[in-house]
């Protein structure tokens, strides 16, 4: 569903139900996503490209296959699941230059040029939020927080300092444009109102905010058995072949909502018990 008003995908009942049980049995472990290549996939498309006659890009996309997604923590069974797997073949498609990137301009993986050559760049989407602001009286909690893009690599591989700037740079503009309301909408609403919706989720439970009454509460029947709608585990190849450098992505979305809610911006005196983990000992600290 789409709001009337801005035009941005809503949170549902779901979302929330998901959430709160992903943090409540997970807890410090981030969930999501990641794509990317299947190793027998790999070795199919090397022998391809080194086979006679010389290989067509539709040749080669063929002895690539599919890619395989691969869930973290998720069921797969809910909108959660279809959001945030959606949001990365989004990203990896802008990413390789498959879909245009429109006003934003954006600079493909293959303007890295040899930086990082022959190895699958990882190209990943996560969420950075500043420390957790919080009211004298504790009755009012503000977050914030965006999304985060970077590119990751095998250890063995250590990019000289220039390759690094470039890297980094890269990631700024991707980061700046993720962020942008208008980039690649709603893919990406979606996930960022599922990441903001975890953080309240983590940090109701982490603090133990809930009223009294509330900590005993369940899931009523109709929020439970909502029909599940299985998200796909393969994906069409997400790969350039016909640019050189030849490139595909792997990567995906991870989200921490836990880790946000590590620290609060609160009075001196407190601020090491946050840190903690342990909130000072008042009654009234799950009043909103």
């Amino acid at each position: 569903p789409i709001g009337d008003s801005n035009g941005l995908p809503c949170l549902t009942i779901e979302d929330l139900r998901s959430c709160w049980e992903l943090v409540d049995k997970n807890r410090a472990k981030p969930f999501g996503c990641s794509i990317g290549p299947t190793a027998s996939g790999l070795q199919k498309l090397r022998q391809r490209m080194l086979a006679e006659p010389p290989p067509s890009t539709g040749d080669l996309s063929a002895a690539l296959g599919r890619q395989r997604i691969d869930l973290i923590l998720l069921s797969g069974k809910y909108s959660i699941g279809h959001s945030i797997v959606a949001a990365d073949v989004r990203l990896k498609r802008l990413a390789l230059g498959i879909e245009s990137t429109g006003r934003f301009k954006l600079p493909p993986v293959q303007d890295l040029g040899r930086v990082m050559e022959g190895v699958i760049p990882r190209v990943w989407v996560g969420t950075n939020y500043d420390p957790i602001l919080r009211s004298a009286d504790r009755r009012a909690w503000g977050i914030h927080g965006e999304f985060e893009v970077h590119l990751d690599f095998p250890n063995e591989l250590e990019p000289t300092s220039t390759e690094r700037r470039r890297i980094e740079a890269w990631c700024k503009q991707w980061t700046e444009a993720v962020n942008d309301p208008q980039f690649a909408a709603p893919a990406f609403q979606h996930v960022r109102g599922i990441s903001d919706l975890a953080v309240i989720v983590a940090l109701i439970q982490r603090y133990d905010l809930l009223p009294k009454p509330m900590s005993n509460a369940r899931w009523t029947k109709s929020a439970r058995d909502i029909p599940a709608r299985p998200v796909p585990r393969w994906t069409e190849s997400l790969c350039r072949i016909e640019t050189k450098p030849r490139r595909l992505v792997a990567g995906g979305v991870l989200l921490a909502p836990w880790e946000a809610t590590a620290i609060c911006e609160d009075s001196p005196q407190n601020l090491q018990l946050w840190r903690a983990g342990t909130p000072p000992a008042d009654e009234t600290i799950w009043a909103w």
